[in-house]
């Protein structure tokens, strides 16, 4: 991910569904803060997946949780969430392991 890249270890990155188990310090420390979600409306290539940032609004707003949301460039982030569910809450991701 180029945006962990950069930030060196300012920032913790943890995949919401595949590649959970691959690295699990990093994992524990994205577990471990406070949830901020960055996503796109990138097409999936494969077909199966739908916007990522319209699937997340859906989760919010069905599990009445309210958020910060951003729009930087071709990006959506989400902060400050409340209350501070974390993917498999939202019914997005996996739990973690």
């Amino acid at each position: 991910m180029p945006l962990q890249l950069a930030a060196g270890d300012r920032l913790s990155v943890g995949p919401m569904r595949g590649g959970r188990t691959r690295f699990p310090q990093l994992r524990r420390a994205a577990d471990a803060a406070p949830p901020t979600y960055v996503l796109g409306h990138l097409a999936d290539p494969m077909g199966r997946d739908e916007d990522q940032v319209a699937a997340m609004d859906r989760a919010l707003a069905s599990h009445a949780v309210a958020a910060n949301r951003s729009t930087v460039g071709c990006l959506t982030v989400y902060t400050n969430l409340r209350p501070a569910l974390r993917p498999a809450d939202l019914g997005l991701g996996l739990p973690a392991p």
